[in-house]
């Protein structure tokens, strides 16, 4: 990969970098006499066979499979390509080359210059939303934000129904747990949950009331309460509550509607593996993928689109530069992108569930 340089990086900020413009003035002859000597310093490197024992070693577990360093590093497929989108002449298939998304978060977590500008914490509650860890999505789903919080010495989850106080003691389901921008405490975000007699007149009836009796409640969706943890005042068991039903307004009117037609909390569909060692660093990686799909011209039959993947972990003004888009793939013209895509999906299962990694010397 080759990325140029900005201001104040160092060279591990990068695999190869771009020699500066200064270094390739042209004007003066003793340029054009050092940029011979270059040339032939080239040629001897090119030229030059190295030897078995100079090689690097790549007794890795894809050795026995490619020829050299080069090709390790890259994976092979066959992709089905549209005839309809193609030359009649060419083969209704090609091969496909992509790199290891496992290969690439490596690379990533062992660059201290990188890690040390990643963040892999709690959702942040903070008034400019300008970062990913400051949106819902980071601080509601386990695969992101902190997921469960010990209050009290009772351990607190996400998705978990709580009684808190806010003038008076009321019932109310933890969505997240986020860290305050401005003084690094925790804060609670809640949502409101009703019984009977919070209901309006419209909505209640002797079916409601005998439900309320068999101890079902209604959530409220509206904008939701941010708490400190001082405000909480017990947990209740996920079991002793039923929702079927949830209150929202519409046009200013109070609507109700079935529970399965809203939205769904992560914490009920993905389920998080815990590390082998409770000692062992954790890194949360949320990747942000996207495809570059350059439109053909005129007569241009063979393009190619790019498939790129950039570290939502990393700050937008790191994101921003061009070293931290980092290449996946090209998608050959004609193919079948979904197709294509198969073997990062099947990377990124096994990542969902866990995957023991060294980083900085140690298993994380």
């Amino acid at each position: 990969m080759i990325s140029t340089s900005s201001e104040n990086e160092t060279e591990s900020d990068y695999i190869i970098s771009l020699e500066s413009d200064e270094e390739y003035e042209t004007m003066s002859s003793d340029n054009e006499e050092r940029h011979d000597s270059d040339i032939s310093e080239e040629k001897l490197f090119v030229d030059e066979v190295l030897a078995k024992d100079k090689l690097p070693s790549y007794d890795g577990d894809f050795a026995p499979y490619f020829q050299n360093l080069t090709t390790t590093a890259l994976f092979s497929k066959s992709i089905s390509i549209s005839l309809k989108k193609t030359l009649s002449t060419l083969k209704d298939s090609k091969m496909a080359y992509q790199l290891s998304i496992s290969n690439i978060i490596w690379n990533v977590l062992n660059n201290p210059s990188l890690l040390k500008e990643m963040y892999f914490g709690a959702g942040v509650d903070s008034k400019t939303k300008s970062e990913y860890w400051h949106g819902t999505l980071w601080a509601e789903s386990p695969l992101f934000g902190q997921e469960q919080l010990m209050i009290s010495g009772k351990i607190y989850q996400c998705g978990d129904f709580v009684y808190y106080y806010d003038n008076e003691r009321k019932l109310g389901r933890l969505r997240a747990i986020l860290l305050n921008e401005e003084n690094q405490q925790y804060r609670l975000r809640i949502q409101k949950v009703l019984d009977y007699s919070d209901l309006p007149g419209t909505f209640k009836g002797e079916l409601r009331q005998n439900c309320f009796l068999s101890r079902e409640v209604w959530l409220q969706d509206e904008l939701f309460l941010t708490i400190t943890t001082s405000q909480i005042s017990k947990k209740i068991a996920a079991d002793t509550l039923r929702i079927t039903e949830i209150l929202y307004k519409h046009h200013t009117h109070w609507c109700i509607r079935n529970v399965t037609f809203s939205y769904q909390h992560p914490s009920k569909y993905i389920s998080i593996r815990q590390p082998p060692s409770p000692t062992i660093p954790v890194y949360k990686l949320f990747l942000d993928i996207y495809y570059d799909d350059f439109g053909t011209f005129r007569n241009v039959y063979h393009s190619l689109g790019g498939v790129y993947v950039q570290f939502g972990n990393m700050p937008t003004r790191q994101r921003k530069l061009l070293k931290n888009h980092f290449v996946l793939r090209f998608v050959p013209f004609g193919s079948n992108f979904n197709e294509f895509m198969l073997p990062f999906i099947s990377e990124m299962k096994e990542f969902e569930q866990g995957k023991l990694m060294e980083v900085n010397g140690q298993d994380a």
